[in-house]
């Protein structure tokens, strides 16, 4: 079986915004900024003067009721920076590339522009269908392989890779975004 395909920026971002801002990696990440947040908001209470502590009480009750305010604006700004600084990294450069991959009985061959890489079936994390795209994660590989849609002008095709994967590393697809991500 092979697909042949090439990704673009804005549909990765989409489909990534879609369901980032309800993964575990998102909410650790809320959780820094709001610890760090915090910090720094009892440095400044503690370093100045007690004159100054109730202005600096009403400051972050201010703070507080803005974040409240634009919380949905504020995290989908987070998730889009950290997914966008992932797809404009150099070294990710190639996921934009027309991109050729090839299942077999051996596992399957990523082919680009600038490299092949072969992923047998072993070393097969997981497999995600999600709206029929395809999200697999590989042990030791931070990059996670993505298959659009577009690849399936069929629904047989989609039948056929997911027979494929119960047969070779015995693994039954999640039909959900993985919780785990990460974009670094």
């Amino acid at each position: 079986m092979k697909f042949e395909f090439k990704l673009t920026k804005e549909y990765l971002l989409d489909f990534h915004m879609k369901y980032f801002l309800k993964t575990k990696t998102f909410l650790a990440l809320k959780i820094t900024y709001v610890l760090l947040m915090m910090t720094v908001w009892a440095s400044i209470y503690f370093i100045v003067d007690t004159k100054y502590e109730l202005m600096i009480i009403i400051m972050f009750l201010i703070y507080m009721l803005l974040l409240i305010v634009f919380k949905k604006r504020l995290n989908t700004r987070i998730a889009k920076n950290q997914i966008l600084s992932y797809l404009n990294d150099y070294k990710n450069k190639f996921l934009f590339s027309p991109i050729i991959i090839t299942i077999d009985d051996n596992g399957f061959s990523i082919n680009t522009e600038s490299n092949t890489k072969l992923i047998e079936w072993n070393i097969i994390e997981n497999f995600y269908i999600i709206e029929n795209n395809i999200i697999i994660k590989v042990f030791g590989d931070k990059n996670n392989i993505f298959i659009p849609s577009e690849c399936f002008n069929n629904k047989c095709y989609l039948d056929i890779l997911i027979e494929l994967f119960k047969e070779n590393p015995s693994i039954y697809p999640q039909y959900r975004y993985p919780n785990d991500i990460k974009f670094r």
